[in-house]
Protein backbone atom coordinates (compact mmCIF):
# COMPACT_ATOMS: atom_id res chain seq x y z
CA UNK A 1 0.00 0.00 0.00
CA UNK A 2 0.95 3.32 -0.87
CA UNK A 3 0.28 5.48 2.21
CA UNK A 4 0.65 8.61 1.00
CA UNK A 5 -1.78 7.92 -2.21
CA UNK A 6 -3.94 6.32 0.32
CA UNK A 7 -3.65 9.89 2.73
CA UNK A 8 -4.27 11.88 -0.27
CA UNK A 9 -7.29 10.31 -1.21
CA UNK A 10 -9.01 9.47 2.32
CA UNK A 11 -7.96 11.82 4.62
CA UNK A 12 -8.88 15.89 5.06
CA UNK A 13 -5.79 17.64 4.51
CA UNK A 14 -6.03 19.52 7.43
CA UNK A 15 -5.14 16.05 9.40
CA UNK A 16 -1.39 15.95 9.95
CA UNK A 17 -0.42 13.45 8.29
CA UNK A 18 2.30 11.62 10.88
CA UNK A 19 -1.44 11.00 12.80
CA UNK A 20 -3.21 9.57 9.98
CA UNK A 21 -0.23 7.19 9.70
CA UNK A 22 0.25 6.16 13.34
CA UNK A 23 -3.80 5.86 13.59
CA UNK A 24 -3.25 3.12 10.67
CA UNK A 25 -0.74 1.17 11.99
CA UNK A 26 -2.28 1.17 15.91
CA UNK A 27 -2.72 -2.59 17.25
CA UNK A 28 -5.83 -3.23 18.33
CA UNK A 29 -6.21 -4.90 22.06
CA UNK A 30 -8.73 -6.67 23.90
CA UNK A 31 -11.72 -4.65 24.56
CA UNK A 32 -10.48 -2.03 22.65
CA UNK A 33 -14.09 -0.86 21.21
CA UNK A 34 -14.05 1.26 17.63
CA UNK A 35 -17.41 3.57 16.77
CA UNK A 36 -16.52 3.24 12.72
CA UNK A 37 -18.45 5.52 9.95
CA UNK A 38 -18.60 7.95 7.17
CA UNK A 39 -18.42 11.49 8.61
CA UNK A 40 -21.82 13.00 9.74
CA UNK A 41 -23.31 9.67 10.33
CA UNK A 42 -23.81 8.85 13.56
CA UNK A 43 -20.63 8.62 15.14
CA UNK A 44 -21.58 11.28 17.54
CA UNK A 45 -25.10 9.65 18.64
CA UNK A 46 -23.26 6.34 18.73
CA UNK A 47 -20.50 7.85 20.54
CA UNK A 48 -22.66 8.96 23.65
CA UNK A 49 -24.27 6.03 24.43
CA UNK A 50 -20.65 4.05 24.40
CA UNK A 51 -19.39 6.78 26.64
CA UNK A 52 -22.28 5.99 28.90
CA UNK A 53 -22.61 2.95 29.10
CA UNK A 54 -18.49 3.43 30.28
CA UNK A 55 -19.18 6.54 32.53
CA UNK A 56 -22.04 5.49 34.95
CA UNK A 57 -24.54 7.08 33.19
CA UNK A 58 -23.60 10.13 33.59
CA UNK A 59 -23.04 12.46 30.49
CA UNK A 60 -19.71 14.82 29.61
CA UNK A 61 -20.04 18.34 30.73
CA UNK A 62 -17.75 19.33 27.99
CA UNK A 63 -16.51 18.26 24.14
CA UNK A 64 -13.36 17.88 25.73
CA UNK A 65 -14.02 15.14 28.67
CA UNK A 66 -16.50 13.64 25.65
CA UNK A 67 -13.43 13.87 23.25
CA UNK A 68 -10.77 12.14 25.77
CA UNK A 69 -12.75 9.61 26.61
CA UNK A 70 -13.53 7.80 23.11
CA UNK A 71 -10.58 9.72 21.17
CA UNK A 72 -10.62 10.05 17.30
CA UNK A 73 -7.95 7.92 16.10
CA UNK A 74 -6.74 10.19 13.21
CA UNK A 75 -6.08 12.30 15.51
CA UNK A 76 -4.95 11.37 19.09
CA UNK A 77 -1.44 9.11 18.38
CA UNK A 78 -2.94 6.27 19.83
CA UNK A 79 -0.60 4.21 21.79
CA UNK A 80 -1.40 0.67 23.08
CA UNK A 81 0.03 0.64 26.96
CA UNK A 82 0.66 -3.31 26.91
CA UNK A 83 0.08 -2.87 30.61
CA UNK A 84 -3.47 -2.11 30.68
CA UNK A 85 -5.76 -3.90 32.84
CA UNK A 86 -7.22 -6.28 30.11
CA UNK A 87 -10.79 -6.03 31.46
CA UNK A 88 -11.05 -2.44 30.99
CA UNK A 89 -12.81 -1.42 27.85
CA UNK A 90 -11.16 1.98 25.83
CA UNK A 91 -12.98 3.18 22.87
CA UNK A 92 -11.76 5.02 20.05
CA UNK A 93 -13.72 7.05 17.04
CA UNK A 94 -12.95 6.66 13.33
CA UNK A 95 -13.90 7.46 9.98
CA UNK A 96 -11.36 5.09 8.37
CA UNK A 97 -12.31 3.29 5.50
CA UNK A 98 -12.33 -0.54 5.89
CA UNK A 99 -8.95 -1.52 3.93
CA UNK A 100 -6.63 1.86 5.92
CA UNK A 101 -8.77 1.29 9.59
CA UNK A 102 -6.68 -0.93 11.94
CA UNK A 103 -8.03 -4.18 12.42
CA UNK A 104 -7.94 -7.00 14.60
CA UNK A 105 -10.34 -9.55 15.38
CA UNK A 106 -9.45 -9.19 19.69
CA UNK A 107 -11.40 -5.82 19.12
CA UNK A 108 -14.62 -4.80 18.24
CA UNK A 109 -16.75 -2.49 15.44
CA UNK A 110 -19.65 -0.85 15.90
CA UNK A 111 -20.29 0.96 12.03
CA UNK A 112 -23.08 2.99 12.03
CA UNK A 113 -25.09 3.01 8.91
CA UNK A 114 -26.95 6.47 9.17
CA UNK A 115 -27.71 8.98 6.48
CA UNK A 116 -25.34 11.51 5.37
CA UNK A 117 -26.34 15.19 5.68
CA UNK A 118 -24.69 18.23 6.26
CA UNK A 119 -25.47 21.17 8.39
CA UNK A 120 -24.70 24.09 5.44
CA UNK A 121 -24.77 24.66 2.31
CA UNK A 122 -26.16 21.60 0.98
CA UNK A 123 -26.21 22.08 -3.06
CA UNK A 124 -22.49 22.41 -2.87
CA UNK A 125 -22.21 19.64 -0.45
CA UNK A 126 -24.69 17.35 -3.17
CA UNK A 127 -22.21 17.90 -6.13
CA UNK A 128 -19.01 17.30 -4.07
CA UNK A 129 -20.50 14.08 -2.77
CA UNK A 130 -21.71 12.45 -5.66
CA UNK A 131 -18.16 12.66 -7.13
CA UNK A 132 -16.69 11.46 -4.54
CA UNK A 133 -14.69 13.97 -3.12
CA UNK A 134 -15.36 14.42 0.38
CA UNK A 135 -13.40 14.39 3.33
CA UNK A 136 -13.04 10.59 3.50
CA UNK A 137 -13.67 9.41 -0.14
CA UNK A 138 -16.80 8.11 -1.79
CA UNK A 139 -19.57 7.69 0.91
CA UNK A 140 -20.85 4.31 -1.07
CA UNK A 141 -17.19 2.77 -1.11
CA UNK A 142 -17.07 3.32 2.55
CA UNK A 143 -20.08 2.04 3.50
CA UNK A 144 -19.84 -0.86 0.85
CA UNK A 145 -16.03 -1.48 2.31
CA UNK A 146 -16.93 -2.48 5.68
CA UNK A 147 -20.09 -3.99 5.05
CA UNK A 148 -18.42 -6.30 2.36
CA UNK A 149 -15.64 -7.80 4.63
CA UNK A 150 -17.42 -7.61 7.88
CA UNK A 151 -21.16 -8.16 8.11
CA UNK A 152 -20.65 -11.56 8.74
CA UNK A 153 -17.77 -10.90 11.55
CA UNK A 154 -18.90 -11.50 15.13
CA UNK A 155 -16.73 -8.60 16.23
CA UNK A 156 -18.76 -6.35 14.23
CA UNK A 157 -22.00 -4.88 14.94
CA UNK A 158 -23.72 -2.75 12.24
CA UNK A 159 -25.98 0.10 13.89
CA UNK A 160 -28.73 1.46 11.63
CA UNK A 161 -29.95 5.22 12.31
CA UNK A 162 -33.70 4.01 11.91
CA UNK A 163 -33.50 1.50 14.49
CA UNK A 164 -32.05 3.58 17.14
CA UNK A 165 -35.16 6.07 16.02
CA UNK A 166 -38.08 3.00 16.45
CA UNK A 167 -36.53 1.59 19.33
CA UNK A 168 -33.81 3.68 21.58
CA UNK A 169 -34.17 1.13 24.35
CA UNK A 170 -33.71 -2.39 22.25
CA UNK A 171 -30.48 -1.14 20.15
CA UNK A 172 -28.63 0.43 23.65
CA UNK A 173 -29.12 -3.18 25.16
CA UNK A 174 -27.98 -4.25 21.85
CA UNK A 175 -24.97 -2.46 22.00
CA UNK A 176 -23.79 -2.79 25.80
CA UNK A 177 -25.09 -6.74 25.21
CA UNK A 178 -22.07 -6.76 22.19
CA UNK A 179 -19.28 -4.51 24.36
CA UNK A 180 -19.38 -7.24 27.04
CA UNK A 181 -21.93 -9.32 29.14
CA UNK A 182 -20.52 -7.32 32.09
CA UNK A 183 -22.21 -4.07 30.41
CA UNK A 184 -25.36 -5.53 29.26
CA UNK A 185 -26.06 -7.23 33.01
CA UNK A 186 -25.51 -4.00 34.42
CA UNK A 187 -27.91 -2.31 32.53
CA UNK A 188 -30.29 -4.60 32.48
CA UNK A 189 -30.13 -5.01 36.54
CA UNK A 190 -29.43 -1.24 37.69
CA UNK A 191 -32.80 0.80 36.77
CA UNK A 192 -31.03 4.01 38.09
CA UNK A 193 -28.29 3.40 35.34
CA UNK A 194 -30.86 2.13 32.42
CA UNK A 195 -32.84 5.01 32.96
CA UNK A 196 -30.22 7.61 32.82
CA UNK A 197 -28.72 6.24 30.01
CA UNK A 198 -31.55 6.14 27.64
CA UNK A 199 -32.57 9.52 28.76
CA UNK A 200 -28.93 11.01 28.26
CA UNK A 201 -28.95 9.56 24.90
CA UNK A 202 -31.98 10.76 23.35
CA UNK A 203 -31.86 12.89 19.92
CA UNK A 204 -33.32 15.84 22.11
CA UNK A 205 -30.74 16.00 25.40
CA UNK A 206 -28.14 15.51 22.63
CA UNK A 207 -29.38 18.19 20.20
CA UNK A 208 -29.22 20.75 23.29
CA UNK A 209 -26.13 19.72 24.94
CA UNK A 210 -24.06 18.64 22.53
CA UNK A 211 -24.24 21.13 19.96
CA UNK A 212 -23.83 23.73 23.14
CA UNK A 213 -20.47 21.89 23.91
CA UNK A 214 -19.17 22.06 19.95
CA UNK A 215 -20.02 25.58 20.09
CA UNK A 216 -18.05 26.03 23.31
CA UNK A 217 -15.24 24.15 22.17
CA UNK A 218 -15.00 26.11 18.89
CA UNK A 219 -15.23 29.45 20.11
CA UNK A 220 -12.20 28.81 21.99
CA UNK A 221 -9.24 31.37 21.23
CA UNK A 222 -6.33 30.27 19.85
CA UNK A 223 -4.11 31.04 23.05
CA UNK A 224 -6.83 29.43 25.51
CA UNK A 225 -6.86 26.28 22.71
CA UNK A 226 -2.77 26.21 23.08
CA UNK A 227 -2.93 26.23 26.88
CA UNK A 228 -5.36 23.49 27.77
CA UNK A 229 -3.52 20.26 28.41
CA UNK A 230 -6.81 18.81 27.81
CA UNK A 231 -6.88 19.04 24.35
CA UNK A 232 -5.04 16.64 22.15
CA UNK A 233 -2.23 18.01 19.95
CA UNK A 234 -3.73 16.24 17.02
CA UNK A 235 -6.89 18.53 17.47
CA UNK A 236 -4.86 21.27 18.03
CA UNK A 237 -2.90 20.85 14.98
CA UNK A 238 -6.14 19.92 12.95
CA UNK A 239 -8.42 23.36 13.93
CA UNK A 240 -5.06 25.82 14.34
CA UNK A 241 -5.82 26.41 10.43
CA UNK A 242 -9.49 27.62 10.55
CA UNK A 243 -8.48 29.89 13.53
CA UNK A 244 -8.33 33.26 13.40
CA UNK A 245 -6.49 35.66 16.31
CA UNK A 246 -9.89 35.43 18.48
CA UNK A 247 -11.80 32.61 17.31
CA UNK A 248 -13.12 29.98 14.97
CA UNK A 249 -14.47 30.71 12.19
CA UNK A 250 -17.75 29.00 12.04
CA UNK A 251 -21.38 29.57 11.38
CA UNK A 252 -23.46 31.50 13.97
CA UNK A 253 -25.12 28.08 15.22
CA UNK A 254 -23.35 25.41 15.23
CA UNK A 255 -25.85 22.52 14.59
CA UNK A 256 -23.23 19.27 15.17
CA UNK A 257 -26.78 17.38 15.91
CA UNK A 258 -29.52 18.19 13.77
CA UNK A 259 -32.84 16.91 13.48
CA UNK A 260 -33.11 13.08 14.08
CA UNK A 261 -35.87 12.95 11.64
CA UNK A 262 -36.34 9.27 9.84
CA UNK A 263 -37.25 10.52 5.34
CA UNK A 264 -35.33 14.01 6.49
CA UNK A 265 -34.03 14.17 3.06
CA UNK A 266 -37.02 14.99 1.37
CA UNK A 267 -37.00 18.54 2.54
CA UNK A 268 -33.48 19.17 1.06
CA UNK A 269 -33.42 17.00 -2.49
CA UNK A 270 -34.75 18.42 -5.44
CA UNK A 271 -36.30 15.56 -7.72
CA UNK A 272 -33.60 16.29 -10.15
CA UNK A 273 -31.15 14.88 -6.83
CA UNK A 274 -33.53 12.67 -5.79
CA UNK A 275 -33.00 10.83 -9.15
CA UNK A 276 -29.02 11.12 -9.24
CA UNK A 277 -29.17 9.32 -6.17
CA UNK A 278 -31.33 6.76 -6.99
CA UNK A 279 -29.29 6.41 -9.87
CA UNK A 280 -25.90 6.15 -8.09
CA UNK A 281 -27.31 3.28 -5.17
Amino acid sequence: MDFDVEYERYVPKSFPKDLIQQAVNYKPMDNDVFIVSYPKCGTTWTQQILYLLLNDGVPPNKTILFSKSIPFLELCAPEAPRDRDRHLIRGFKTHLPSHLAPYDKCAKYIYCDFPLLPCHDFNGFFKLFMSGQTGYGDYFDHLMGWYERHRHSDNVLIVHFEDLKADLEAEVKRIARFISDDSYERLVSHKTFAENVLKFSTFDFMKTSTNEHMKQFFEMSVNDMERDDQILDGFKDAFRGIKTEKTVNIAPEVNHIRKGIVGDFRTHFTAQQNKAMNDKI
